[in-house]
């Protein structure tokens, strides 16, 4: 299973199916967790103004637990040792923190972090 998470942090998955990237894993057999985390547009103020002062928090809290639970519930599709996760920008900051969780850390086979902002101060 790959897990797929938006940049922003306030911002959204695209709902079209039919991206190239999106593609290329469903033909290399993998399932997809398309993630919408705390702060994504889409569900209302309240959803978005809820990661407010909780970044790095709340929304990771959010992937790693829908991942745990992605796995549990599709057992019978999902092989728990081939679990990846890709992000870019606010997407690339959760997937490090998600890699680097003591809670979540063990999950993943793999990861992939593109233009992720890992240091606010520099902006890199």
């Amino acid at each position: 299973m790959c897990v797929l998470l938006h940049g922003g942090p306030f911002g959204s998955s695209p709902r079209d199916m039919f991206l190239i990237q999106r593609n290329f894993l469903l033909l290399q057999g993998y399932s997809l967790l398309i993630v919408n985390y705390r702060g994504s547009t889409g569900y209302g103020k309240d959803f978005l103004d809820s990661l407010l002062g909780h970044i790095g928090s709340r929304d990771v809290e959010d992937c790693g637990n829908l991942t745990k639970m992605a796995i549990e519930k599709f057992s019978n599709v999902v092989d728990p040792k081939r679990v990846c996760v890709e992000g870019g920008s606010h997407g690339g900051f959760l997937t490090g923190w998600l890699i680097g969780h003591p809670e979540f850390k063990d999950l993943w086979a793999g990861a992939c972090l593109w233009n992720a902002v890992l240091d606010m101060t520099y902006m890199v």
